[in-house]
């Protein structure tokens, strides 16, 4: 007599345990989110609010960034630690545009904002991740004659804590917007505020900035983990693809191209400073005095910028007899030092692992190196205040 299997009405003849359950794959958790704007350096003010956000410890006062060219809300880790916010956990990959990208566990949370009048306004589906870093800000509303009469609050050098996006738009939409002229800021008034935004008139200096953030379900973060486990197989083979660079990088890359030049059989180089004509405390007290310095009125006729590194000997273990000396560029004062007022520079170093591959190009293999190399590297005559020792 023959048995059908049963299993979930199964009508054909074979065994239970020989069953195929069909596999319904799950819905992904979400899709492909991306975030952009423009970081500027004067010129343009961007829709910074003033916002009290909602938890089960209280409530906060924090600035967010209003952004309609974002589909995804993001909230500083800080702020909802100390709200008390809690949810699921999700993978966001977060990546500027001249960075690696990041992987890291976001937790996804639902927060209440309270609006102008009081009203509270929920907002879904909100990561938070670690150190938003989002552009800082300043406005005076004294500096526009058209905003004098408006509930508009002043504050200087803000940097907000979170980003709203389209799923937003019904607490940043406009109901009043004030104008002036055609280089003047706008005021707009949302259920939130008002906010001011737009040119401001003075010069301006664009820095593009973009970052990428995309959210992943489990089988996509797994599928990420494997495609990443089989990159080694690129090992310094393949020509790298064109590197998109940082303003710091360019701005570096620029001093290089501007400043390096060669004096018979050495270079000449400047340093590559973060901004132009850097301001640099006073280093001449932190510096040891193993020979007779300079007066007061002397430093001050020196030419700026002017920097005394602290330096001392070390002795190497396996060359007792050979003293090096070093120059301590980390050295503070006033929570300043040399090195932070320098830019790291572009990387020009080739990976280790495309040399070691490259070894196995030819029969001989041939290794060289400079013998005492910053020695060798002069320093514009502009720049030699700023490395002073005595």
């Amino acid at each position: 007599m023959k048995r059908f299997c049963g299993v979930s009405g199964c009508r054909r003849n074979h065994n239970k345990l020989l069953h195929e359950f069909q596999q319904v794959p799950p819905a992904p958790v979400s899709v492909q989110q991306v975030l952009s704007y423009a970081k500027t350096c004067g010129g343009f003010l961007f829709k910074l609010v003033p916002t009290k956000i909602m938890g089960l410890n209280g409530q906060l006062k924090i600035f967010a960034l209003v952004n309609e060219g974002s589909s995804i809300t993001i909230l500083d880790a800080k702020i909802a630690s100390q709200l008390g916010l809690k949810g699921k956990k999700q993978h966001l990959t977060m990546q500027w545009y001249d960075e690696e990208k990041v992987t890291q566990n976001s937790t996804v949370v639902n927060v209440n904002i309270k609006g102008e009048a009081g009203e509270q306004y929920q907002v879904k589906n909100v990561y938070v991740i670690a150190n938003l870093s989002l552009p800082t800000q300043s406005f005076e509303k004294s500096d526009y004659e058209h905003l004098n009469c408006l509930p508009i609050e002043d504050y200087d050098d803000v940097r907000p804590l979170m980003l709203l996006c389209l799923n937003c738009a019904n607490v940043n939409a406009s109901s009043t917007s004030v104008t002036a002229g055609a280089s003047d800021p706008v005021a707009i008034r949302t259920k939130l505020g008002w906010v001011p935004y737009g040119q401001t008139g003075s010069s301006i200096t664009v820095h593009s900035l973009m970052l990428f953030a995309r959210a992943e379900s489990s089988f996509k973060c797994l599928d990420r983990t494997v495609s990443e486990y089989f990159k080694c197989k690129n090992f310094g083979i393949e020509n790298p693809t064109l590197c998109l660079e940082s303003a710091d990088d360019l701005r570096a890359r620029k001093i290089l191209s501007d400043t390096t030049r060669r004096i018979n059989n050495r270079y000449e180089i400047g340093l590559l400073w973060r901004k132009n004509s850097p301001i640099l405390p006073d280093s001449y007290a932190m510096t040891p005095k193993v020979t007779p310095g300079n007066s007061q009125d002397e430093i001050e006729n020196i030419t700026k910028p002017l920097w005394y590194p602290p330096h001392f000997s070390v002795q190497n273990p396996h060359k007792p007899d050979k003293f090096g000396t070093v120059f301590d560029a980390a050295a503070t004062v006033d929570k300043q030092s040399l090195n932070s007022a320098l830019l790291k520079g572009p990387e020009k170093a080739k990976p280790l692992i495309e040399k070691l591959f490259q070894l196995h190009q030819g029969r001989i293999a041939v290794a060289a190196d400079i013998k005492e190399m910053f020695s060798q590297v002069k320093i514009r005559p502009a720049d030699q205040n700023a490395q002073r020792f005595l």
